[in-house]
């Protein structure tokens, strides 16, 4: 029985059939990409090295998934940006994500401040104090006069 071309067939083969599987993943997006890469199995594609290239061709950000297989980024343009997993045991995927002015991150204009504003908003606060330093100075030269 161990001689027999099946028995052998199936020494060699079974093992690979255990270790073969595709790789999926989800893509999530709302002011942030966040992709979920995982094997057909359901396992996630943990520590697996990944790079992004925005849509301008320099390379974004480079990584490892976390224990969940999870990655996510910020994108800063509009355009197709390139992202690149690869787990070091020949699975990986290559995906286009086209991002939208709709899916950049919204930004509060209000809470900057410019240089300008700072600038008299420390010129307000020097008067302010220097005011206050002389009116307790004339107070004093007053009071000591009567």
């Amino acid at each position: 029985m161990k001689n027999s071309p099946i028995f052998i067939l199936l020494v060699i083969l079974l093992p690979l059939s255990l270790f073969a599987h595709g790789v999926e993943y989800n893509v999530n997006l709302q002011n942030s990409v966040v992709i979920r890469v995982f094997y057909d199995d359901g396992y996630p594609m943990d520590y697996a090295d990944y790079e992004i290239k925005s849509s301008d061709g320099e390379i974004f950000q480079i990584g490892v998934t976390d224990r969940q297989g999870i990655l996510s980024f910020i994108p800063d343009i509009i355009g197709k940006w390139e992202v690149k997993i690869d787990d070091g045991m020949g699975h990986g995927i290559l995906k286009d994500i086209e991002i939208n002015e709709e899916m950049l991150p919204v930004i509060n204009k209000d809470l900057k401040h410019s240089r300008l504003q700072k600038l008299v908003m420390g010129i307000c606060v020097i008067f302010g104090i220097t005011g206050i330093l002389f009116y307790i100075v004339a107070r004093r030269e007053k009071n000591a006069h009567t």
